[in-house]
Order: structure tokens, then sequence, then C-alpha cells
């Protein structure tokens, strides 16, 4: 069963990150600037790539601990 949840796991994150991909490509790829009205949007990028950051540590280090049974 622990397979499983970690192929799941595998799954979403590839999803995520198709997600992300078609997100950058439409939006700032074809010449588009969709946050450039927006006072501080650097900030809110860097806070947003920090908090990625440590979900990605979190689930990493969930998966890799070592079970108890």
């Amino acid at each position: 069963m622990a397979g499983n949840s970690r192929t799941a796991l595998y799954v979403a994150v590839l999803v995520v990150m198709f997600i992300i991909f078609v997100l950058i490509r439409e939006l700032w790829q074809k010449g588009g600037k969709p946050l450039q009205n927006i006072p501080g949007v650097d900030f809110w990028a860097i806070g947003l790539l920090v908090v990625f950051l440590i979900l990605v540590w979190y689930i990493h280090k969930k998966t890799t601990e070592p079970s108890s049974k």
C-alpha cells in the first residue's frame, strides 16, 4: 500500500509541474506581462518560492523517513 501512495504522490507532482509549465508558457513566454500592474509583485514571487521550497522539503522529509512498525 505504501507503493501506491508514493506513486500517487509522484503523479500529483507531475500534474502540478505540468500546470505550472502551461501557465508560464501562456502568460509570460508569449509576451504577456500579467502581473505588471500589481505593486510589490516581486515580494509575492519570492514568498511563493519560499513556500513552495518548504513544501517540497516537507514532502521529501515525509517520504524518506524510516517508517516505524
